[in-house]
């Protein structure tokens, strides 16, 4: 089986986020199954520098007007195609935003014609690769299946993935006619409420849409995580698919099971007007976390953790939601919705908080060589202010977990329950994860 996999980001060429570990781990691991996987990536500056000797297998005379060039190399084990063309991805910021954190003004352009060089592989532009499904992933490649949905070549079956629901590629509706699709496809795909949602029109164009875990899967059916596209998940039904991340076995961490000492990490992110953010304001993290055996073999540890966080320059309503606090979640207070824990807003709508407080305690207690259970406390919430309010009622839950322990860490299974929950709160979560929850 060949497979065409399309992404705005490869680990070990670019990453900003878990994408890229994705599109770089799942190439890898279908091999084994005997899949092959070729990767198609812009030729950002790092990528570009990254690799040696690539064959130019490919010249695109007109991408939307763009000429490219299509470049072949093998990197660390992955097949990776490379979309040199300079004049839309050689720039000196990041893959998405300047220097000064704004989003490129021709975003819509440069992940367009990513998505059309795409289309335009799959339909056979290479002699020696014709894929059996194409594999997208989030908006910046969902135009691919809107492509070949709308082109005169065979359509081929697609996949695209949702790794974050909360970016989604919404540009204005008057840049449709440069996307040289036909006129219905603008109200038939892509069309949201008068702008263009890229991922929208992928979701409705895949032939199956997927998420990296159950849960979110679920999650993104709510109007609370759905971020607008909760009606039309819902209604591809059947073809929605949960699918947990991948892990690669050949990594190993000690933090992935720590059971003795201090692990302390603190960021500060400036945000400054001058650098071209709309609102100055400073983001501030930190967690300690503390680790404590009680017997020389470490079957019986006690760990504990606390978060904090702040943002600073701002009255709530100026910081932008995507830079605000929420507290809930595996990875935070279990027991709780993922980021249902913040302050509310009119309608009782989450609003987020410009502070953070989380704090956890467990005892790791092994009952044999590959098992052991957790019992386990936490407490937290976001607060309004720039400095947590601890008048203001903190979250808890208790809850047990098991712990299977293999060579790359234990396998995770949490059940909490709410132990002051808010009305709407489910008495009980579950939480299914690699590693320790700290």
């Amino acid at each position: 089986m060949k497979v065409l996999s399309v992404a705005s980001e490869l680990y070990p060429l670019i990453k900003t986020g878990g994408l890229a570990d994705v599109a770089g781990a799942l190439p890898l691991a279908m091999a084994a199954h005997g899949v092959q996987t070729k990767t198609l990536i812009p030729g950002y500056p790092a990528v570009m520098k990254a690799v040696k000797a690539p064959k130019k297998v490919h010249e695109f005379e007109s991408l939307l007007d763009e000429r490219a060039t299509l470049l072949a190399v093998k990197h660390e084990g992955l097949d990776i195609l490379i979309l040199d063309c300079p004049q839309l991805y050689e720039r000196s910021g990041g893959p998405y935003l300047d220097t000064q954190g704004r989003d490129y003004p021709d975003n819509w352009k440069r992940f367009a014609v990513l998505s059309k060089a795409g289309a335009e592989i799959a339909a056979g532009v290479l002699p020696d690769f014709k894929p059996d499904l194409v594999h997208v992933h989030d908006w910046q490649s969902a135009l691919v299946p809107v492509y070949m949905r709308y082109a005169e070549a065979p359509e081929v079956p697609s996949l695209i993935t949702i790794h974050n629901i909360a970016f989604q590629g919404q540009f204005a509706g008057s840049l449709f006619p440069y996307l040289e699709l036909p006129g219905h496809a603008f109200y038939e795909a892509l069309e949201y409420y008068g702008t263009l949602s890229y991922l929208k029109s992928g979701i409705i164009t895949a032939h199956a849409v997927s998420t990296v875990s159950p849960s979110y899967a679920d999650e993104i059916l709510t109007p609370e995580f759905g971020m607008g596209l909760e009606g039309l998940i819902a209604s591809r039904g059947t073809d929605l698919y949960g699918i947990v991340n991948g892990i690669d076995d050949s990594w190993t961490s000690p933090l992935a099971d720590a059971t003795r000492g201090i692990r302390a990490t603190a960021s500060v992110a400036p945000y400054p007007t001058f650098l071209g953010s709309t609102v100055g304001i400073v983001q501030s993290k930190a967690s300690l976390a503390a680790f404590y055996a009680l017997d020389d073999d470490a079957r019986y540890v006690l760990a504990g953790r606390v978060g904090l966080g702040s943002i600073a320059g701002a009255d709530l309503d100026e910081v932008p939601a995507t830079r605000r606090f929420y507290a809930g979640g595996g990875g935070s207070v279990r027991g709780y919705a993922y980021r249902t824990l913040s302050p509310l807003g009119p309608l009782n709508r989450l609003t987020g908080g410009r502070s953070l407080f989380e704090a956890s305690l467990e005892a790791r207690i092994k009952v044999t060589d590959t098992i052991g259970v957790v019992p386990f406390f936490d407490a937290g919430t976001a607060f309004e202010g720039s400095v947590p309010d601890f008048k203001q009622r903190l979250q808890m839950a208790a809850g047990l977990g098991l712990r299977y322990y293999t060579a790359i860490g234990p396998i995770r299974v949490d059940v909490a329950a709410p132990l002051n929950p808010r009305k709407g709160d489910k008495p009980v979560a579950l939480y299914v994860s690699i590693g320790q929850a700290f």
